[in-house]
């Protein structure tokens, strides 16, 4: 999903650029909501703002126990 054919939402966006500065800064950041609440957005928001730094990044959508593990050990970071 791209980020430019989103509707801007403040909460949004200042979800995203506080996750972006994290990142950047070498945090983790975690994004946990129920299936609805706009994680997909924020998402593609974090990453066309790390894209723009430079960072390479992947998100991962993690819809079953067990399963994170199999795909962090898979994780091939994108190039920007």
């Amino acid at each position: 999903m791209a980020s430019d054919t989103l509707i801007s939402l403040p909460a949004f966006d200042a979800v995203a650029r506080t996750a972006v500065e994290f990142l950047i800064q070498g945090k983790n950041v975690a994004l946990v909501a129920p299936p609805g609440a706009g994680t997909s957005c924020v998402t593609a928001m974090i990453q066309d703002g790390l894209s723009a730094a430079h960072v390479p990044s992947k998100s991962f959508n993690c819809i079953g126990k067990g399963e994170i593990a199999a795909r962090l050990a898979a994780f091939k970071p994108s190039k920007p």
